[in-house]
């Protein structure tokens, strides 16, 4: 899979490590608004926001990368914990036949 990982701290967290351990490929950046860019010039099966804190900046990112793209999952790894791995996989597998 093809994620798109952001994390402010600008270093790989729990869940980066574990989603490429899992042979996925991370697009990693560092601030919201180069992660919106990427969304509108890469293709991605999902998000995954790792930060420790979840503020008006993350909130922010994670409506405008709906709005860019409905369809695609964002994941928040503070609310999922270590099933985040799984989760996005079981998620992407789901969806397969429905992306173009």
């Amino acid at each position: 899979m093809n994620i798109l990982y952001v994390n402010r701290q600008s270093v790989l967290g729990e869940t980066g490590k574990a989603m490429r351990a899992r042979g996925h490929s991370l697009v990693s950046r560092t601030k919201c608004v180069e992660a919106l860019e990427t969304i509108r010039s890469q293709t991605f099966d999902a998000v995954v926001i790792e930060d420790e804190s979840e503020d008006l900046e993350i909130f922010d990112f994670t409506i405008r990368a709906h709005e860019m793209e409905p369809t695609l999952p964002v994941f928040v790894a503070n609310e999922w914990g270590p099933d985040l791995p799984k989760a996005v996989e079981e998620f992407a597998s789901a969806h397969e036949p429905c992306r173009n």
